[in-house]
């Protein structure tokens, strides 16, 4: 009984949404101009949802991904639904940044997603966020594999989403051979071997440090327990007398 009156509370609810935005936008176009000059065939590979990962700062709580949009067309309406791992990421809400849109947001238990739709009398900013989805991050680190499944609409059609990365994602690996990792991949744990004394700073793809504090090497090695780490892609900074030296350890549970 229970379920099925959550069924019916969801349904009702897109339906709600599904009526706000239909008559909103409608009337929306014609405020602005001829209804049959609307530019719904124009979203293209141009027009993009931003999800900014690069913006996120695991110290707060919840954790913050800012939403944008890219796009040359006027867009009166956006809308956008995903998928997160329950494992490491609760969700919280999403908070409209705007004083304009008129938005509906929630998780729906049934098919285990987040959706948000909105619309708006006026047309949205554009390259600024309009909207922040808040997760309370049940993990020591986050990986933009933790959000799936992403699909966006920008004035009823669907469009391109863009993830922004952190600045650390692009950084290479330095050539020298002024510390030596293995095993990588590695499974619980990683040795650092270095030709002499040196400082070790872990980062996970956010550019976040894992460890909380900075390890100095014995012996000029150091070995790290990685049970606490997920699955994924870490950078190795070594500093000692010479420079700084990075290289790329691949953690697989």
């Amino acid at each position: 009984m229970v379920n099925s009156l959550k069924i019916k509370l969801v349904l009702l609810c897109l339906m709600v949404s599904s009526s706000i935005y239909s008559q909103n936008y409608t009337k929306a176009l014609r405020i602005n101009g001829n209804l049959n000059s609307a530019k719904l065939s124009t979203i293209g590979a141009g027009d993009s949802v931003v999800f900014d990962l690069s913006q996120i700062n695991l110290s707060t709580s919840p954790l913050e991904i800012p939403v944008s949009i890219i796009s040359d067309d006027t867009i009166y309406a956006l809308d956008f639904s995903l998928k997160y791992d329950h494992n490491a990421l609760e969700y919280d809400t999403i908070l409209d940044l705007t004083t304009y849109l008129m938005p509906l947001s929630y998780y729906n238990s049934n098919d285990s997603t987040v959706r948000f739709t909105s619309s708006s009398f006026q047309p949205c900013d554009t390259l600024t966020p309009l909207a922040l989805v808040c997760f309370n991050l049940l993990t020591p680190t986050f990986s933009n594999t933790d959000l799936y499944s992403l699909k966006a609409y920008l004035n009823g059609n669907q469009c391109n989403i863009k993830i922004v990365f952190p600045t650390i994602l692009s950084v290479p690996e330095t050539s020298t051979q002024e510390f030596n990792l293995y095993p990588n991949p590695a499974i619980n744990k990683t040795t650092i071997d270095g030709s002499e004394e040196f400082q070790l700073m872990v980062f996970n793809q956010l550019g976040v440090s894992v460890f909380p504090e900075t390890i100095y090497s014995q012996n000029n090695s150091a070995t790290l327990n990685l049970e606490s780490l997920k699955s994924g892609m870490y950078f190795f900074e070594v500093k000692n007398k010479k420079g700084t030296s990075v290289k790329k350890l691949f953690v697989c549970h």
